[in-house]
């Protein structure tokens, strides 16, 4: 997927592209590519990448609550499969 592709998903992902694609122009340079440029670029981009990472809470409310009813879900589930009923 392009850099363009991946920075309509979101900033923190066209962040990652962006990482992605310097880091493969320094790695392969071009004639005309100016390295220490690049990886002042890049060592910009990775600041924003972690700044952003950390900004980003793990787990909202409702990721909490969907998790914690699938585990409710799959433990009845566990309970009725050793009872005997399929739950059809």
């Amino acid at each position: 997927m392009s850099v363009k592709d991946q920075s309509a998903l979101g900033r923190l992902e066209g962040l990652r592209a962006l990482r992605d694609a310097l880091a493969d122009e320094i790695d392969n340079p071009r004639e005309s590519s100016n390295t220490a440029s690049l990886a002042g670029r890049l060592r910009e981009v990775l600041r924003d990448i972690a700044d952003l990472e950390r900004a980003v809470p793990k787990g909202s409310v409702v990721d909490d609550l969907a998790a914690k009813r699938k585990s409710r879900h799959s433990d009845t589930k566990g309970v009725a499969e050793a009872a005997g009923d399929s739950g059809e």
